[in-house]
């Protein structure tokens, strides 16, 4: 038994939904994902869907033993609360499922286009996996955010990992914000120093391993003979759809954080597959919950400079946004543009 870990809230159940998915179909081993839910509105949806591989959990089984926990709740904002949960949610699960001998946590926006095998038998006596940004060359300024990302964490059950989660727990329980402060930035610079500090952190070296809109524009995107996505010449194994964002079931951003430039290949081959995922998922969390809009954005803070639509929204969209154009994607998507300045990229966070 292969087993995962993640968090998620309603605005982000749709997206562990379509994870959930792309690991049903790529993962070849038996696997368990076991979600802590931050609300109870997921928690009840969740177990409605009964699905096989999903096992939830309410955060209040974390909570109420964990009193420095809820105190640190009182001192930061939700998000950086969530951040803070992260080393705390592994440790958690640890302790109450002593079968677990790896522990793997997901962010719940990463999706799977391939075996996640490679990941594990890269090196398979070391005790921690990460792996790294690589951020392309015009993103290079976005290193003080950190080395390394927290989307795919992987701890086996020993002395040495369970030792840097709980340094980890500690950190983040004393400091886990969303600003930059003496070499620090929520809970992600923490892991900057891993692999020097402890011999059993592996950083994994495949090239398909956190492709992500920081660094997708210098990755070489290809498709083989058989279908297979590869970037770099090895299949493509997960994408992180950091800053996604769902305006509605047929539109959306493929990161609001208008920085981030977006090629036709990566919106085809990535982008397309993923949110068709999503728009599966929100049509099944629609006939659980009518008029549902878990996951779908109420506002966003921009215009965007490229989205995804169905064409049927992309002439609608044409009639309200002055200068929009469009060109055909795929399967009756088309790729939108709307002009505007872009943003500089030294403002970008990521997470």
């Amino acid at each position: 038994m292969r087993w995962y870990c993640t968090y998620c809230d309603r605005n982000y159940l749709v997206r562990l939904l379509a994870l959930a998915d792309s690991l049903t179909r790529h993962e070849r081993q038996p696997f368990t994902i076991l979600v802590v839910c931050l609300d109870e509105l997921t928690r009840t949806l969740l177990n409605h869907l009964q699905l096989p591989n999903i096992r939830s959990i309410g955060l209040h089984e974390l909570e109420s033993r964990d009193h420095q926990l809820r105190e640190a709740r009182n001192t930061r904002s939700l998000v950086e609360y969530y951040w803070t949960l992260t080393p705390t949610v592994l440790l958690f699960l640890f302790e109450q499922h002593p079968q677990i001998d790896r522990l793997t946590y997901l962010d719940a926006d990463l999706f799977f286009f391939s075996s996640p095998e490679p990941m594990f038998s890269e090196a398979p006596d070391a005790s921690v996996l990460i792996h790294s940004h690589r951020f392309a060359k015009r993103y290079t300024m976005l290193e003080a955010y950190g080395t390394y990302n927290v989307g795919l964490l992987s701890f086996v059950r020993n002395t040495e990992a369970l030792g840097i989660l709980r340094e980890w727990r500690g950190q983040c329980l004393h400091w886990c914000f969303a600003s930059l402060e003496d070499g620090k930035f929520g809970d992600q610079l923490y892991l900057n120093d891993w692999p020097q500090r402890f011999a059993g952190v592996h950083v994994l070296q495949h090239p398909g391993v956190g492709v992500a809109p920081w660094n997708q524009n210098d990755a070489s995107l290809a498709t083989a003979a058989t279908g297979e996505l590869l970037v770099d010449g090895a299949p493509l194994i997960f994408y992180h759809f950091h800053a996604l964002e769902i305006l509605s079931p047929e539109v959306y951003l493929p990161a609001k954080l208008l920085h981030y430039r977006f090629e036709l290949p990566v919106l085809r081959h990535c982008y397309l597959p993923y949110v068709r995922t999503l728009q599966q998922e929100l049509a099944r969390l629609d006939s659980l919950l009518p008029g549902s809009t878990c996951g779908i954005a109420h506002q966003t803070g921009a215009v965007a400079h490229t989205l995804l639509a169905t064409q049927s929204s992309a002439l609608i969209l044409a009639e309200h946004l002055p200068g929009f154009s469009q060109s055909p994607l795929a399967d009756g998507w088309v790729v939108g543009k709307v002009p505007v300045e872009l943003p500089d990229a030294g403002t970008v966070q990521t997470a």
